[in-house]
């Protein structure tokens, strides 16, 4: 079994040596998760740098990286299928290793990841494991530019991720990531072209047995017809979502789907509900990993309170934790929530605080779905105090209107068209 070594391409080699994230991976194998150093290597808990490698079927195993920075040793070998349920990546996108054959064996580095990218004279015979590793590497560039924050960029490793895997038939590969395609997707601002991924992702992951990428396909789904306002659709993503989520015993995941419940029965006005499913939420949270999903729980638990002091004291301990750092998507999403809460309360100086701090948090490539968000909460803050001109008011409604008609966040222009008949009398 002879080794092989390429050089990394030089877009990973950039990723790789630029502080990035610290993922809050699943545990893998009993190994725990995995930590991605400033430079570019992975820690494990005990401390040694070390890979993930999948050295027989149903068998996770540690070896030592490449000694040499930018380079990666690829054991030809058709041994050892990963299940495709374990992984170093932020939902496991970046965890099935085999698709269709070999490699196997691999010398890891940053999360999980394993990269290759040799000249012409170096392709054959392996072209095959050199387009899997360059599968695999794009799927970790999209977790890592999610952990940053930066969802269009995410949205284009993860959609060149999957095209890739399936121009060559990297089946788990492809089933793991297109979740992850759908999310960011609609983050990015195409809500019905995310829900369509989405719903393909749901069923290719079902076919195949990939419980936790078609848990996370629910979650996509859930987000997409949510903001389309097919609640009777996103109530069964949510379901859906719970049911896998305790199969697999994901705890964390628990939590997603109890927001989900949650904020379903709010808008159908069940508030008991609602807060009896975010208080649930926000203890799981607690007890697992709150900085994955808590601020996003405490978001919830806010908007579906009906007690000032309880609101307060849920967004007061979200800002707290999103400080200390927390998973991204919990940047966009508690925002959101706490813009509404403060617009439900009148307290625009709050709804302007927290409009900067999401226009803050996508500042380094700013997002559609922020974008509109800020522009709206600024719009109705100026339309509660009054003090605008109000036919200029009334025409930055509109075309917000028609920007969240087009990006296909239709859940959040009720208050618009109120704001905007208000203006018109």
């Amino acid at each position: 079994m002879a080794d092989q070594t390429w050089t990394w391409p030089k877009h990973v080699r950039s990723a790789l040596h630029t502080p990035l994230w610290s993922c809050c991976a699943p545990s893998v194998s009993g190994l725990g998760p995995v930590r991605v150093t400033s430079s570019g290597g992975c820690r494990l808990p005990d401390g040694g740098k070390a890979g993930v490698v999948p050295a027989r079927p149903g068998r996770i195993e540690r070896t030592a990286l490449a000694a040499e920075p930018g380079r990666v040793r690829v054991k030809s070998c058709n041994e050892g299928i990963c299940d495709g349920n374990a992984g170093t990546g932020l939902y496991g996108s970046s965890a099935p290793l085999v698709g269709s054959g070999p490699p196997s064996q691999c010398d890891w580095d940053a999360g999980g990841l394993a990269v290759a990218n040799p000249d012409a004279t170096q392709r054959s015979p392996n072209s095959g494991i050199v387009a899997e590793l360059e599968a695999m590497a794009l799927g970790g560039l999209g977790d890592a530019e999610y952990v940053r924050g930066r969802m269009i960029s995410a949205y284009d490793r993860f959609r060149e991720c999957v095209e890739l895997s399936e121009r060559h038939g990297f089946g788990r590969i492809e089933v793991a990531n297109r979740p992850m395609m759908a999310f960011t997707q609609w983050f990015a601002g195409d809500t019905r072209g995310a829900l369509a991924v989405a719903d393909a992702a749901i069923d290719r992951a079902a076919r195949v047995g990939h419980r936790r990428a078609e848990m996370v396909g629910h979650h996509a789904a859930f987000f997409c017809r949510h903001a389309l306002m097919d609640f009777e659709g996103a109530c069964r993503d949510a379901e859906a979502a719970l049911t896998l989520a305790q199969q697999l015993g994901a705890r964390r995941f628990e939590t997603e789907a109890l927001v989900f419940q949650a904020e379903l029965h709010r808008l159908a006005g069940r508030r008991a509900e609602a807060l009896a499913n975010a208080e649930e939420a926000v203890k799981i949270s607690r007890d697992t990993s709150i900085a994955f999903l808590g601020p996003f729980a405490l978001g919830a638990l806010s908007l579906a309170s009906d007690n000032p002091t309880a609101r307060q004291a849920a967004l007061e301990e979200a800002e707290e934790l999103l400080r200390a750092g927390a998973v991204s998507h919990n940047h966009l999403l508690f925002p959101r929530d706490a813009i509404e809460v403060y617009l439900e309360a009148d307290n625009w100086d709050c709804v302007e605080r927290a409009v900067a701090e999401l226009e803050h948090y996508t500042r380094s490539e700013p997002l559609p779905f922020a974008d509109f968000y800020i522009a709206r909460g600024r719009a109705l803050a100026a339309c509660g105090r009054g003090q605008s001109d109000m036919a200029e008011l009334a025409a930055e409604l509109e075309r917000i209107h028609d920007e969240g008609e087009r990006l296909g966040i239709r859940v959040a222009l009720r208050g618009t068209e109120t704001a905007i008949s208000q203006l018109r009398r």
